[in-house]
């Protein structure tokens, strides 16, 4: 059964409708590109849409629900900026025409047998008239990795190096294919003008900080000469309360020791005699005598 042609419509060649199809593209590809999923290769079917035979791959619901919903995503994002123009390969099970046993991809499948098998997306093509996937069997993977055959060793060397330089030269395409994307007249203005914005924000933040933090030295300053002044009279009274304090203590002891010399002191003990002092023949002699009590005599 042949699915209904849809009409075929020259795409718009402005410049900003090329760039919105770099961006859908860089974001297909990122959506899809890498993905594994468990799928049946069902059948191989004319598609008369674009004039030949389409591998048919049905992904059943049960543990491909994160890549079905990628899927109708992408889908939706291809229909609503193609709108018809090209045929996409990737057809709900709603679709008239289409199996019914969960979403169907048409693509082209090379070596690869009629059964369940595990697959993972390589890249996105697209076409003039087309957009399909390029899926790869993981099993064939595994199977020439593990290969003792000299000349499976061979063509698994040589699908090796191919499967590493091929996914090296697709992601510097879609590096590129991103970059000139997003260097579009659009983006050009939108970024002048977000720069613009943040400058001038820069410059008034800058400006309000400066001038806030002036007026809040200035109301310190005010605030704190007000302080010391109010709080001065207080500083000296307390200090003149110390020296009071401290002078009043020192005179009480001067008295306490006037007080106690001229009293008289204590009384020598019994049969204290003060020893003479000899100053030699020539000079007087004197024998001391205590004061206030105590008498000196001289011989």
């Amino acid at each position: 059964m042949t699915l209904p042609s849809p009409p075929m419509a020259g795409c718009v060649n402005s410049h900003t409708d090329i760039a919105k199809e770099k961006q859908l593209k860089v974001f297909v590809k990122q959506m899809l590109v890498h993905q594994t999923f468990e799928a049946v290769y069902q059948e191989r079917r004319w598609n008369q849409t674009v004039n030949a035979y389409r591998d048919l791959v049905v992904i059943p619901k049960d543990g491909n629900e994160q890549f079905l919903k990628d899927l109708e995503v992408v889908r939706s994002r291809l229909i609503e900026f193609y709108k018809g123009s090209k045929w996409i390969g990737l057809t709900p099970p709603t679709l008239i025409g289409a199996p019914a046993g969960g979403f169907c991809l048409w693509l082209n499948l090379e070596n690869t047998a009629f059964g369940k098998h595990k697959f993972r997306v390589r890249r996105v093509k697209f076409f003039d008239n087309e957009i399909c996937l390029e899926i790869k069997s993981t099993s064939e993977i595994d199977n020439l990795s593990t290969s003792t055959d000299s000349d499976v060793t061979a063509n698994g060397s040589r699908e090796t190096e191919q499967s590493t330089s091929e996914p090296f030269d697709v992601q510097l395409k879609e590096i590129s294919a991103s970059v000139l994307a997003l260097l579009t007249r659009e983006n050009a203005i939108e970024a002048a003008r977000f720069l613009s914005i943040l400058i001038a924000t820069l410059i008034t933040v800058f400006t309000k900080i400066v001038y806030n933090s002036g007026d809040f030295t200035l109301k310190l300053m005010d605030r704190l000469i007000r302080l010391v002044q109010v709080m001065m009279p207080l500083l000296l009274s307390i200090v003149d309360l110390f020296k009071k304090t401290i002078g009043g203590f020192l005179i009480l002891l001067s008295m306490m020791w006037n007080s106690y010399w001229h009293s008289g002191g204590p009384a020598p003990p019994p049969g204290f005699r003060p020893r003479a002092l000899d100053f030699g023949n020539d000079r007087k002699r004197y024998q001391p005598q205590p004061r206030h009590g105590y008498q000196y005599q001289r011989y």
